[in-house]
């Protein structure tokens, strides 16, 4: 890219690669006319209550995005079966009956081509799942200019290598991955103790029930309800990992130590 200023203070001209103009000018566009900031969304909704609910959540939303100007579109839902996509924004009333009669396997090929071929500026994969293969997948998203947010622990748990890539990988790409809901669900856990350290304070030491899986549970055992029972109620009502193992073992708890404790300077 190169840039000359002309006469004026008011004439700027830019050179940029053809492959990159309408990027450019839907960016120039933005900045400088306040037009609406276009954000494609790709849920990965194996997890259906989680995703269910966040897509629920954005079709609340939409008349106070539009107010901020922010566009924000569903552009495309996913599960171990099907991909279904609509660069224009899928029709939020019903997905479900759309995802049910999508035909097209999920490709993260097709995302990426997606993404170039109609230059969409905020691209942001958003998964839903717990599954090792997807989080094995960030660092490739964050390279090809996506934005990653996630519930998903296993990416920041895998190993430092990849904790470390993952970084990278952002940093170069000008890309946010962001995970708070790791620890703390909707609470602003791992950012505000990210603020903390970075202002110079050190973690001591803290408290807290770190599964509420495990909390209800307790609670329904105290209640005289079976361990069985108990852990069925808590995965129908979606406080459990996908597989409640995960949680009645210790690993749920486990992940969110390590995340915690990577945080440390």
């Amino acid at each position: 890219m190169a840039i000359a200023q002309g006469s004026s203070e008011r004439s700027i001209s830019v050179v940029v690669d053809n492959d990159d103009a309408t990027t450019g000018v839907r960016v120039v566009h933005q900045m400088l006319f306040n037009t609406d900031q276009v954000i494609g969304a790709v849920p990965d909704w194996r997890r259906r209550g989680w995703a269910g609910a966040l897509l629920e959540q954005v079709k609340r939303q939409q008349e106070w995005l539009k107010k901020k100007h922010i566009d924000l579109r569903v552009c495309g839902i996913a599960n171990s079966r099907a991909l279904l996509t609509n660069v224009h924004g899928l029709n939020l009333e019903n997905w479900q009956a759309e995802m049910n009669e999508a035909k097209e396997p999920f490709n993260l090929g097709r995302l990426i081509r997606l993404v170039k071929e109609y230059h969409l500026l905020n691209p942001v994969i958003v998964d839903c799942t717990s599954n090792q293969a997807v989080a094995d997948q960030y660092a490739d998203f964050l390279r090809e200019g996506f934005h990653v947010v996630t519930p998903n622990k296993k990416a920041n748990t895998s190993s430092m290598d990849y904790y470390h890539q993952l970084r990278l990988a952002a940093s170069k790409s000008r890309r946010k991955f962001l995970y708070d809901t790791n620890v703390g669900a909707g609470l602003p856990v791992i950012e505000n103790l990210q603020n903390l350290l970075n202002a110079g304070d050190e973690l001591q030491r803290f408290s807290g029930i770190l599964s509420g899986s495990l909390s209800f549970i307790f609670g329904k055992l105290d209640e005289g309800m079976s361990l069985s029972e108990a852990t069925r109620a808590a995965r129908e009502l979606g406080y459990t990992e996908p597989d409640p193992r995960d949680d009645l073992s210790g690993m749920d708890v486990a992940r969110k130590l390590l995340i915690l404790a990577v945080k440390r300077p």
